[in-house]
């Protein structure tokens, strides 16, 4: 991103623009993807509150109405990180530019204030977007929260709050139950520890003494996958169309786990969408 801006211009911006978007639709019904389908059925097994952390729209109500945006501080389509590198800022700066602006400053430490507990289920790269916030909050309100996160980000996180994180890693893809991809991991762990401990009436080192399943499986052997370009994986996805029915997550397994080609969730996604739209031309010209 080439943008002169300085991070309060670009965050006023933004702010105009997703405040005058006209189009709403209701968070539920706005995210999709493993991710957010296993936060909804872990937030409906427990009875609590789902809130998302967006890093376009600071943190969201499920029942919020919000514009369709695309904004992230992850790598991939739509992200600002090289921006925020450039400009000598980390996403933790942007983090808080952003929610002054829509003047609702350190939403996380308000709401760990109120709550009775706090699960956060998140990557390591927006664990460290809100660590500064994190770090805000008491002692005594720490005992309420729960991290779910990365190896990657266990291991980046401040050693205040490292008792804070539960202890999944890589060994929780080799439970068939629990396998899917390096992007869905922490939610996929949220969704062990509400099936399978009853952390709500155990102390916080007992549910990570909980998480024993662990000690059962061992880490997968990650196949050798061949790095192809952008026309090359467009070229599999067309010709196995009609066999996954266009299936979008079928097709990213087939692509990874059969025919052993390397190509992230978000990449996968931008290319899908680009076959899925040159199918549809092709069908109109006929």
């Amino acid at each position: 991103m080439i943008d002169s801006r300085s991070l309060g211009e670009l965050c006023d911006s933004w702010v105009t623009k997703i405040r005058q978007a006209s189009s709403r639709k209701k968070v539920k019904d706005t995210y999709g993807g493993r991710s957010f389908v296993e936060a909804v059925a872990a937030s409906g097994r427990l009875g609590a509150e789902l809130h998302v952390l967006s890093a376009g729209l600071g943190l969201v109500h499920e029942d919020d109405e919000i514009p369709n945006y695309n904004l992230t501080v992850s790598k991939g389509e739509g992200s600002i990180a090289d921006w925020l590198e450039w400009k000598e800022k980390s996403p933790a700066d942007w983090w808080d530019s952003l929610n002054r602006k829509l003047e609702r400053p350190h939403p996380i430490l308000r709401l760990v204030e109120k709550a009775r507990g706090v699960i956060l289920v998140l990557p390591s790269t927006y664990l460290q977007m809100i660590l500064p916030e994190l770090l805000m909050i008491r002692e005594s309100d720490r005992e309420k929260l729960l991290v779910i996160t990365s190896p990657s980000g266990r291991y980046k996180i401040h050693r205040s709050l490292y008792s804070r994180c539960l202890p999944y890693d890589e060994r929780l893809d080799g439970a068939t139950k629990y396998k899917g991809t390096r992007n869905d991991f922490p939610h996929r762990a949220l969704k062990h520890l509400v099936d399978e401990v009853d952390f709500k009436s155990l102390s916080t080192a007992a549910t990570q003494r909980a998480v024993d399943f662990l000690d059962r499986h061992s880490k997968p052997t990650v196949p050798a996958r061949r790095r192809l370009d952008d026309h090359q994986i467009k070229q599999i996805i067309k010709k196995n169309w009609q066999t996954y029915f266009g299936k979008r997550n079928s097709l990213h397994r087939f692509l990874r786990d059969e025919a052993l080609v390397a190509c992230e969730q978000k990449r996968f996604g931008t290319l899908w969408n680009q076959v899925k739209q040159d199918i549809s031309r092709n069908r109109e010209n006929l």
